[in-house]
């Protein structure tokens, strides 16, 4: 492969601004976070683009609150604006592993969280590059400039949910259910995953993302606090018998996008005559990692007589595509989104002829895991 040799800036700390390091080429830089060989066909064709949105300072955030996660999450429905994609590709610290499924369901991988959040930006870089020269040959003008549209609000918009942001949120939440059944003994807590219908949405038995959310808040309250709440939290809808005045029950997943699993589930909640009684009485919230700005600011409507309160860790931002449809970008390093995310990217690989980027097509490795549960 050609060798590009080109003036890339590279952060110095300690400086305000970047410095040059010439020493480098195109491909160098690439292939320091492409493990394999058919990623580095990007490297041919990115130009300088990418490399500048790399070194892009980092706007500067408000400094977190000192108070604790927990309170903030029980004061309020967020706690924090989701992190902007560039600043994740810029984080040397992203170095989780993850493994990532190629054409006919082939496991590949390991790569770095950090490669791939790169090697992302760059496969959008490639398609903007090649849509602006007139490059993509037999397609509808109008679907080129959908899908630059769609590329351009991934790299703007995209809420993504590392190892280090599901951390967070795990915590939080965990603290959040923690300082609830602290504040009255006879407080109780019943927590609803596998949202939705696993042979609808799954299309066979595949552990879903809410119960590794479930997982993780679990691990994160440890055994003094679930010796300390035993009897007084659940995952079992049918076996609750907490009271309509000191109760939650809590919707768990790690985001909602369009919120038709939770309505799903909604609906199947309320044609339990007992389990109604909760959700007429308010006892009914969602629980998430993170979800759009307007369903956190609005929650989430069933229909004219009910909206469910949404509460998340991240809030991300909502956008407006061209046909005037609402969208949030929202994936993660523990599942791939399909919606929004992979199925845009896939076309666009499509029309670019190219690999889509390995973080759209995680593999959920936690299937093969025993969860805990409560």
């Amino acid at each position: 492969m050609k060798s590009f040799s080109i003036d890339l800036l590279a952060t110095n700390p300690e400086q305000s601004r970047p410095v040059r390091n010439d020493s480098l080429s195109l491909q160098d830089t690439y292939s320091a976070y492409c493990r394999t060989a058919e990623d580095m066909y990007i490297a041919s064709a990115i130009g300088n683009a990418v490399l500048m949105r790399l070194v892009e300072k980092s706007a500067k955030l408000p400094q977190s609150s000192a108070q604790p996660k927990g309170e903030l999450l029980t004061e309020q429905k967020s706690i924090e604006l989701s992190p902007r994609f560039i600043d994740q590709t810029m984080d040397d610290s992203r170095q989780s592993d993850f493994y990532y499924l190629k054409r006919h369901k082939r496991v590949k991988g390991p790569m770095t969280e950090q490669q791939g959040l790169r090697g992302l930006d760059g496969f959008l870089e490639l398609f903007k590059r090649a849509a602006g020269n007139g490059n993509i040959a037999n397609q509808d003008p109008s679907t080129v400039e959908y899908l630059l549209q769609r590329a351009n609000r991934i790299q703007s918009d995209l809420c993504f949910i590392g190892e280090k942001e599901l951390l967070t949120a795990s915590k939080a939440i965990a603290d959040y259910w923690s300082a609830y059944l602290d504040e009255d003994p006879r407080n109780k807590l019943c927590i609803v995953t596998n949202i939705g219908s696993l042979a609808r949405y799954t299309g066979n038995n595949r552990i879903k993302s809410d119960r590794y959310l479930q997982h993780r808040v679990i691990q994160e309250l440890g055994p003094d606090r679930l010796d300390r709440f035993r009897g007084r939290i659940s995952d079992s809808v049918t076996k609750f018998n907490g009271s309509t005045g000191h109760s939650k029950i809590v919707m768990l997943d790690d985001w909602m996008l369009s919120g038709q699993q939770m309505k799903d589930q909604f609906l199947s909640l309320a044609k339990t005559a007992r389990l109604l009684q909760y959700i007429e009485q308010g006892c009914l919230e969602i629980n998430l990692v993170a979800a759009a700005s307007s369903h956190i600011k609005s929650g989430l409507r069933i229909d004219q007589h009910f909206v469910v309160p949404v509460k998340a860790y991240y809030a991300a931002k909502d956008s407006t595509d061209v046909k005037g449809i609402s969208h949030v970008v929202i994936s993660g390093l523990h599942s791939s989104a399909n919606y929004g995310f992979d199925f845009d990217l896939r076309t666009i690989s499509s029309v670019l002829k190219a690999e889509q980027p390995a973080i759209s097509s995680v593999q959920r490795r936690y299937s093969e895991h025993r969860l805990a549960t409560l």
